[in-house]
């Protein structure tokens, strides 16, 4: 070889592929917070005071966030494992805030079904 290209039979240069090894170690998290509201809606006759109807309602609330923190070489990262590493750890909602949101959703699903059952009343 002496410094010169090799070349194959018909020519072209010889290009070797130059290989090196990449290290990263990930630390995934994963953040959530979950609120669920059971209810159980009665409707009466106003006059009879008969149940007319009785059904279970509910809803679920997820709050959810997930982050990555790296050490080394960021080429070594799966493209998803790249795209959690632009998340950042997140404060939790409190209490009240996640209260408030499974509250509106039960409404919201209250006010579908009953819709449903009576779209002339409403």
């Amino acid at each position: 070889a002496n410094g010169n290209v090799m070349k194959d039979s018909l020519g072209n240069n010889i290009k070797i592929d130059k290989f090196k090894s990449i290290i990263a170690t990930v630390k995934e998290f994963n953040q959530s917070k979950l609120a669920v509201i059971e209810a159980d809606v009665v409707i009466r006759d106003t006059k009879s005071k008969q149940v007319v109807q009785q059904a279970p309602i509910a809803y679920t609330y997820t709050w959810a966030n997930a982050y990555a923190e790296f050490r080394g070489d960021k080429n070594a990262l799966q493209n998803d494992v790249v795209q959690l590493t632009k998340n950042r750890f997140m404060p939790f909602p409190n209490n009240d805030a996640i209260l408030g949101l499974t509250q509106q959703g039960l409404k919201d699903n209250f006010k579908m079904a009953l819709l449903k059952q009576t779209p002339s009343i409403l």
